[in-house]
């Protein structure tokens, strides 16, 4: 099996991908067996109940704060049961690597979290002309 998890359902142009953190790094790496993944997170969780969830947010999700953008993420369908580390990029067709902010994360928990994006207060509508999606990649625990 290749590890993917398909079962939950997306959003219209929305793309995501969910896989147990353990398949990634053997498939990743080329690792065979006699290798351990050593798991330093949270002792209270097992290191087979950690999983990588990626997406991307469709170019249409941005919302206008002072001229600026923002975007909230949902990420239920990760089915994360505490709060996942969070890793974020812009993409988009042009102007978006003059921005700041997409790295920073805020009002993040184990459903969603929110990023704002700022262009000299035209990231708005900058984000919809040139079609700006947000690419994340969350590592979490599900059990």
């Amino acid at each position: 099996s290749s590890g993917i998890n398909a079962e939950w359902p997306l959003r219209p142009g929305m793309s995501s991908i969910c896989y147990p953190v353990l398949g990634v790094v053997f498939l990743l790496l080329g690792l065979t067996s006699g290798y351990n993944l050593v798991d330093k997170g949270d002792p209270a969780h097992h290191p087979s109940c950690l999983t990588l969830c990626s997406g991307s947010t469709p170019p249409d999700t941005w919302s206008e704060y002072g001229g600026n953008a923002y975007v909230d993420v949902d990420i239920k369908f990760c089915k994360f049961v505490t709060v996942p580390v969070v890793t974020t990029s812009l993409r988009g067709e042009s102007q978006h690597w003059l921005t700041r902010g997409a790295g920073s994360i805020y009002n993040i928990n184990n459903h969603s979290f929110r990023v704002y994006v700022e262009k000299d207060n035209q990231a708005y509508t900058e984000a919809r002309l040139y079609q700006w999606s947000l690419q994340y990649t969350a590592v979490g625990y599900i059990c």
